[in-house]
């Protein structure tokens, strides 16, 4: 075969596969170029933008719904919370600080005397008057009655003292010491429950967890249990409030469609270059293949 029989033979198959090669190139290339538009007068010339530049607005709208709906719900979400690697450090930070330091609560806090805050001094000055209240709904005579009983219940066997202290005496006397105590309760009550509050809150807050933690019988296990079905229920709660919140959406769509188009075509070719490179290089393979069956026709 002399050179202009092989170059007839080769040329098929070259110019196929450089055609193919360059349409794929082209074809690819005009995903996003031109970035602009262009005009001749009032006609604009086709292609112009290129597919990407004009449609991103649609673009971005598609692959806000794709994340938003599908790719990140608020079940994935909270599952993520629930299965991290957090929860179970949280778990151990909080076991540790029960059961292994000498932390107090006023430690944690940085608060030196936190019974005296205005807070815990609120809390007990309310919780105080709940309890005043409480007491003075609350039917004493049967407390009052086994009290006196107890007191003089052998003087009561006396034929004599009984005479006197019949149960109309007695039902009266106990009327009379319930109305006093609940007299009492309803001056003094609310400040005397309130010191009381403060001094008990005043001495745990000074006391090691570790102590307090013995001295309650708690178990590591069932610390760890409930910090986890807290953090669940937290992660459940938080998870709702951000996805009602947050318009995943919409923000990633505003963030797709206001990124540079030089960026976008950067951040699509560092992804998916080898992809891109192979649709190339198959043109240019079929190409060739063509350029083949053209000389057998």
């Amino acid at each position: 075969m002399d050179i202009i029989g092989f170059l007839r033979f080769i040329s098929p198959v070259l110019i196929g596969s450089v055609i193919g090669y360059f349409t794929n190139y082209l074809a690819i290339k005009m995903l996003f170029r031109p970035h602009k538009e262009y005009k001749i007068g009032k006609l604009t010339i086709p292609f112009t933008p290129g597919i990407i530049p004009k449609n991103r607005g649609r673009l971005a709208k598609a692959i806000g719904a794709a994340v938003g709906e599908t790719l990140l719900t608020t079940d994935d979400l909270v599952d993520t919370v629930k299965n991290s690697p957090m929860k179970e450090q949280i778990s151990e930070k909080i076991i540790s600080i029960i059961f292994e330091s000498d932390n107090t609560v006023e430690t944690l806090t940085g608060t030196n005397d936190i019974a005296k805050t205005q807070p815990v001094e609120d809390i007990c000055d309310i919780a105080g008057e709940k309890i005043v209240k409480g007491l003075c709904k609350t039917d004493m005579k049967p407390m009052i009655s086994s009290a006196v009983d107890e007191i003089i219940g052998e003087k009561l066997r006396n034929p004599m003292v009984s005479m006197f202290l019949n149960e109309k005496v007695l039902s009266a006397i106990y009327v009379k010491v319930e109305d006093g105590i609940k007299e009492y309760l309803k001056n003094n009550g609310s400040i005397m429950f309130s010191l009381y509050l403060n001094e008990e809150i005043d001495h745990i807050a000074k006391k090691p967890f570790c102590e307090g933690a013995k001295e309650l019988k708690l178990e590591r296990e069932a610390i760890k249990n409930a910090v986890n079905k807290a953090v669940d229920t937290v992660a459940q709660k938080v998870g709702e409030t951000v996805a009602e919140s947050m318009d995943i959406q919409t923000i990633v769509s505003d963030k797709i469609d206001a990124m540079d188009i030089n960026e976008l075509e950067g951040l699509v070719m560092s992804v998916m270059k080898n992809e891109l490179q192979a649709i190339i290089n198959l043109g240019a393979i079929i190409g060739a293949v063509i350029g083949i069956i053209n000389l057998f026709i």
